[in-house]
């Protein structure tokens, strides 16, 4: 079974996002975010994988610098039931200095979906 991943870093998929990339794998969209010079970003990503392995794989927060470039730390403040947690992380891109993070994180999944909302938060334990 192939597994398909959602990484979305907003809540919902309108009609403002622009498709920036695609190959077979990979679907990358952003929109502008009004009132800031960033965008938003929302990725698909399709991995030869069972869902329960990718699963295992993307709840051990603690070990995602082993995979995820530039990521020096990251690491789980807080769970709030199921579907809900505060997660930091500290990366060290290219160019400018470090930084760190506090994300909301929102997950769903069923046996060949798994959706991970991330939004930029604030947490009393950070």
């Amino acid at each position: 079974m192939t597994a398909f991943i959602a990484l979305t870093f907003t809540v919902l998929m309108t009609p403002d996002w622009e498709l920036v990339e695609q190959d077979d794998e990979l679907q990358v969209w952003t929109r502008e975010r009004a009132g800031s010079n960033y965008e938003e970003i929302r990725a698909r990503i399709l991995l030869e994988a069972s869902a329960e392995r990718t699963w295992t794989v993307l709840d051990d927060v603690e070990r995602y610098h082993e995979f995820m470039p530039r990521l020096v730390e990251a690491r789980v403040l807080e769970q709030v039931g199921e579907r809900v947690l505060y997660q930091y992380q500290k990366i060290d891109p290219p160019v400018l200095s470090m930084r760190d993070c506090v994300m909301r994180i929102e997950i769903s999944r069923t046996s060949t979906q798994y959706v991970r909302k991330f939004r930029a938060s604030h947490h009393p334990l950070s």
